[in-house]
């Protein structure tokens, strides 16, 4: 029997999150990996399936000690560290448990079958404690997954080769796909209309005016005038009511006509997107319609297709929005799809999507053919080629401009912050982005470049040499 499974024991769900950050990099690496992330409930066959993947199928068994897995009502971290030294002299392999120490577990506090045992010590250093285990697996001549496709980790390990601490017990700012809304509108408009209900909703749709028909009323940021003006003649909007935005998502006003809590927040959240969508259009995005709209870039919108910025640190860069694949023989296109939460902290999410096109503006539709050339050509972009991108896209949003002001139709305005919302990670990999160095990226990936604020070039965040 074949033996190629590296089983790790770890106290759930304590500790899921490292194994799964581990079982991550050994697959990479080529090494078939067996992990339970999950307890098991409802009398499945748990422990049948733990005790055969141990006894039939691991030719190493991982056993994370921490102060969660020693405890002592940790049975099951105990029974499968038992059967594992049952294993262990079945197979005449003293070396067959491989004890890792993830935090300020002492030794004394180690199970007994593991005393006499060389433990591999993550509990400073991450990536130098994941170097260490496969130095050592790479001794034990344990074999590896020939399916397995592992060029991303083998690249990850031999960066980390040369600058060990690539993961730290340490913060690190990490930017979101999320905008603050810094200021909503203050006024919810509410209008009754005279004519035919059918014939009314659709010349409504025509005017591109964001707004919710609630029965015979309709329900707007807007005034009254700049909707009237949009409309034919002979529908004629009279004024019903009008909210303050919290009195009117809250919907606790009883006995007027008027939307109900859930539908009134599904209402404002709408017209908020639409708003956001408008803006887009206005600066001059294109629509892609599939399940969820998306906007995109036209080619030839801004100059070289670039839109430039500056970094944090004080450099300028630019990041290439629209580009040519000559081997698929279309443009590819950067779109935004926009999502708006509101509550104590709203904010807007923009996600970003990859559209294409023949002529550099009318998008292909194709749902087959551009799920093909998505996977194809964006196969290899990874976190610093996508923060480029969001990057660009709020700052080509902000413009220069302290913050995003959106028009309403009215006095009001929904205004954005100019920047990405960023949080605190607990752990950080301060050689990240060397990992993309060399190679920036892929041909036919978006390019980008960086340069000092008198035009000298700086290697990093994704640029080329």
């Amino acid at each position: 029997m074949s033996l190629q499974t590296i089983f790790i024991s770890h106290a759930k769900p304590e500790d899921n999150d490292f194994v799964r950050w581990l079982s991550a990099r050994l697959t990479g690496a080529g090494y078939k990996v067996w992990a339970e992330l999950i307890d098991s409930t409802g009398g499945s066959p748990f422990w049948a399936d733990i005790e055969v993947a141990i006894r039939e199928h691991s030719v190493k068994f991982i056993s994370v000690v921490s102060k969660a897995s020693v405890a002592s009502d940790r049975r099951g971290f105990r029974n499968e560290l038992s059967i594992a030294d049952s294993r262990s002299r079945t197979l005449k392999d003293s070396r067959f448990i491989i004890p890792i120490r993830l935090d300020d577990v002492t030794l004394d506090e180690f199970p007994a079958q593991l005393h006499q045992l060389h433990h591999i010590d993550f509990s400073s250093n991450w990536g130098e404690g994941y170097l260490d285990l496969i130095r050592s697996l790479e001794k034990m001549g344990v074999t590896k997954d020939a399916s397995a496709d592992s060029t991303l980790f083998e690249d990850w390990r031999r960066i980390s080769e040369s600058a060990s601490s690539i993961v730290e017990a340490a913060t690190e700012r990490a930017l979101t796909n999320l905008v603050q809304i810094v200021k909503l509108p203050t006024t919810v408009n509410v209008f009754s209309f005279q004519g035919d209900l059918d014939k009314f909703s659709a010349a409504l749709r025509k005017t591109e005016v964001p707004c919710s028909q609630f029965y015979r009323l309709v329900v707007t940021f807007s005034d009254i005038g700049f909707l009237q003006e949009r409309l034919p003649d002979h529908f004629k909007l009279s004024e019903h009511s009008s909210y303050a935005f919290e009195e009117f998502i809250d919907g606790t006003d009883k006995g007027a006509t008027r939307p109900k809590k859930i539908d009134a927040k599904n209402m404002a959240t709408a017209m908020l997107r639409a708003n956001i969508e408008r803006y887009l259009c206005v600066r001059g995005l294109r629509e892609f319609s599939g399940r969820q709209a998306a906007y995109f870039f036209p080619k030839d919108l801004l100059l070289n297709n670039k839109v430039f910025y500056q970094l944090p640190q004080g450099k300028r860069t630019w990041k290439a929005v629209v580009g040519r694949s000559e081997k698929m023989g279309v443009f590819w296109h950067l779109a935004m799809k926009v999502n708006v939460t509101i509550g104590d902290d709203p904010v807007v999410r923009f996600k970003p999507y990859i559209c294409w096109s023949e002529d550099g503006v009318t998008p292909i539709t194709d749902p087959k053919r551009t799920s093909a050339m998505r996977k194809r050509f964006c196969k290899n972009w990874w976190n610093p080629q996508w923060r480029g991108l969001q990057e660009a896209f709020i700052a080509f949003l902000a413009d220069d401009k302290p913050t995003v002001e959106i028009e309403l139709g009215s006095r009001d305005a929904l205004s954005l912050d100019r920047d990405l919302v960023s949080i605190d990670l607990a752990r950080r990999m301060p050689t990240d982005l060397l990992l993309y160095d060399e190679p920036d990226t892929p041909q036919e990936e978006p390019e980008d470049d960086v340069e000092d604020l008198d035009g000298d070039s700086l290697a990093g965040e994704g640029d080329e040499e």
